[in-house]
């Protein structure tokens, strides 16, 4: 029998989503303890809880024993993960704002994919759907990274980020695409009806769309989308991986057995144990008496170690106990004993000599199979850029961090991009080298929105910080959400790297009042700045944001008042608060409507005082307000000594 979280109450754009293109690998987490795995070893998430469900802590190696197939297995690896909770007491933007750079750095210490298979949850269950993702966003700390991919409306989505509020724009746009009553699913439909024509036509009323009805029998897109997300997650090291499944889908053992969509699933359970994934399914629907959920709902969290959550109408409160689960584990790696590549599943049991303990991990494991060599391809091979660009995660051979801020340009609806790639040099990276650099925007459906590929001289001083070394790129775009993905080729070292970030166009032609986005910039002596940014801004931004108390950075923001109505008298607010919500400076201007001209834009620059600052975190905010209206813009900055 199976355990299930019940209670009695009363009253992920994804790239992946469409399909996961070849995966580079990504750099291990240095917060995290990992260990490479061999051909031969496996490797185990194990979650081990006390009678009160908290987490056992303090074992070792000596404390677990590995059986595949009832035969006990060498454990050759062996590491404890303990996460610190997030300090709810300490400042609130620590946890709220996001950086504004982007890092290709895999250094999170919890990824969490939340899975919404909007194909199944009906309009009533929509109050519950929405208990669950947001309690998920409450409970996320600040070094966690998370996503959301529909199985449907998938431009809905939003990518691997650390921002909340992208995170919470993303879990907002939740609609149903289930009429009421929700419809039997097709897959445990009578055995004496027409499945076929049960998927074309009677199960599904009120314009529900296409794609959730006219599929192959017994492969819903939630399947596929477990598959895509498992081929992501797999490269990514070190952190715990945890999927989040919100819907009512459900498998049985009868359907399971079945041949055909056997050959469907085993892919998809495949890849989930490979990535080592823990699955959590929150079904939607609550305490129905005339409709109890059965076995066949929770095959997923079952196969993968985690959990399903079900029979109740508060599922949102069983949420922490998750993130209780997914914060202090242990990482087993067994090298199996048996060495046939016959694809079979080999069945795990992790025991724990501790009495009354419940130990939980993925039930096992499909074996490896020999690797046929492809089929030569009559297309050109992808060159290092498209491959650093394809991928649901960036690749981290070339350490890099990305910055993107959109601009008005004068007389045009379309933005300036100021993209600016930064590459932090190492001991072995050249003092002066070119590099190819690619800028590739696309749209919340995946389709291509732009890009530019350009080389860039860089030059990198031979000491300290200086190693640091920035490469700016323009990009033009209409007003819109993008996904922004650029990549950096450097053929003195051999080595490419890409970072993503999710941007937001505004259409600063039409908003009464808006902001660019904020540029830092190291201070320099000369001109304006050459390059591709020349025309853009009136200094050369640079991704840093941690600078020394003797450094003197600046940071520059356009504002803009469009519409048809005349500019206005505007005030801004520029402030420094530290990490105990002091806030340790401020400066307030007027901005008189004359400045704004008939570009109806004005420049703000700030030389900011780091001098008689403490080393630490400090927040910095740049506020524009009139009457009613106001904009603002935040970025995180440390201070060293």
């Amino acid at each position: 029998m199976r355990r299930r979280w019940t209670a009695v109450g009363v009253g992920l754009t994804l790239a992946l989503s469409h399909g996961a293109a070849q995966q580079p690998s990504s750099p291990s987490a240095d917060a995290l303890p990992s260990f490479r795995s061999g051909i031969d070893i496996v490797e185990l998430d194990v979650s081990v809880l006390g009678k009160d469900r908290m987490p056992i802590r303090g074992l070792t190696v000596a404390d677990f024993t590995v059986f595949e197939d009832g035969k006990p297995q060498p454990i050759v690896a062996f590491d404890a993960v303990d996460l610190p909770d997030f300090n709810r007491s300490s400042a609130s933007w620590l946890r709220d704002i996001a950086p504004d750079v982007a890092t290709n750095h895999r250094d999170a210490q919890r990824v969490v994919l939340i899975l919404i298979d909007d194909c199944s949850v009906s309009f009533e269950d929509t109050t519950l759907t929405k208990g669950v993702t947001h309690a998920i966003l409450d409970e996320l700390g600040p070094a966690d990274t998370a996503a959301v991919i529909y199985t449907f409306a998938r431009d809905k989505g939003q990518e691997f980020t650390t921002d909340r509020t992208l995170l919470q724009a993303a879990l907002d746009r939740f609609a149903s695409y289930r009429p009421n009553p929700a419809p039997e699913s097709p897959l445990s439909a009578s055995r004496s009806g027409d499945r076929d024509q049960n998927l074309r036509l009677g199960s599904y009323r009120g314009g529900f769309s296409a794609m959730c009805n006219a599929m192959p029998w017994g492969v819903p897109p939630v399947v596929h989308a477990l598959e895509n997300a498992a081929q992501v997650l797999r490269p990514w090291p070190g952190a715990r991986k945890t999927l989040v499944l919100v819907g009512p889908f459900g498998l049985s053992v009868e359907e399971l057995e079945k041949p055909g969509l056997l050959g469907e699933l085993k892919p998809m359970f495949a890849d989930l144990q490979q990535a080592n994934i823990n699955v959590y399914q929150y079904d939607p629907r609550g305490l129905r008496v005339s409709a109890p959920v059965t076995e066949s709902f929770g095959e997923f969290s079952d196969a993968t170690g985690g959990r399903a959550i079900t029979n109740t109408n508060t599922p949102q409160a069983l949420v922490p106990q998750m993130f209780r689960e997914n914060s202090s584990y242990y990482l087993l790696g067994f090298r199996t004993a048996n060495p046939k590549q016959d694809g079979r599943f080999r069945r795990l049991t992790v025991k724990v000599s501790r009495p009354d303990v419940e130990v939980r991990t993925r039930s096992g494991y499909f074996a490896p199979q020999p690797i046929r060599p492809p089929k030569p391809s009559k297309e050109a091979p992808l060159s290092a850029l498209d491959r650093a660009i394809a991928g649901g995660l960036p690749t981290g051979d070339l350490p890099m961090t990305l910055a993107v801020a959109p601009f008005a340009v004068p007389g045009k609806k379309s933005a300036a991009l100021a993209i600016v790639a930064g590459l932090d040099g190492t001991v072995e990276a050249p003092l002066q080298e070119v590099v190819e650099v690619r800028a590739s925007a696309f749209r919340t459906d995946f389709k291509p929105a732009g890009s530019v590929t350009q080389k860039a001289d860089v030059s990198r001083p031979a000491q300290g910080l200086s190693m640091h070394a920035d490469v700016p790129v323009r990009l033009d775009l209409v007003p819109g959400r993008y996904e922004m993905r650029v990549a950096v080729d450097s053929p003195a070292s051999g080595r490419t790297g890409s970072a993503y970030a999710t941007v937001v166009v505004p259409d600063f032609s039409k908003e009464k009042l808006s902001m660019s986005g904020v540029v830092i910039a190291r201070r320099t002596e000369g001109g304006l700045p050459a390059g591709p940014l020349a025309s853009v801004v009136p200094v050369a931004p640079t991704t840093l944001r941690e600078f020394a108390k003797s450094a003197s950075p600046t940071a520059f923001v356009q504002i803009y008042q469009g519409g048809a109505t005349a500019p206005v008298r505007l005030q801004v607010t520029a402030r420094l608060v530290n990490e105990a919500d002091r806030t340790v400076f401020e400066r307030k201007s007027a901005l008189e409507a004359t400045l704004f001209g008939a570009l109806r834009a004005a420049d703000y620059r700030l030389d900011l005082p780091l001098a008689n600052l403490e080393p630490g975190r400090y927040l910095f905010t740049v506020e524009v307000t009139a009457g009613k209206l106001s904009s603002r813009r935040d970025v995180r900055l440390a201070i060293h000594p």
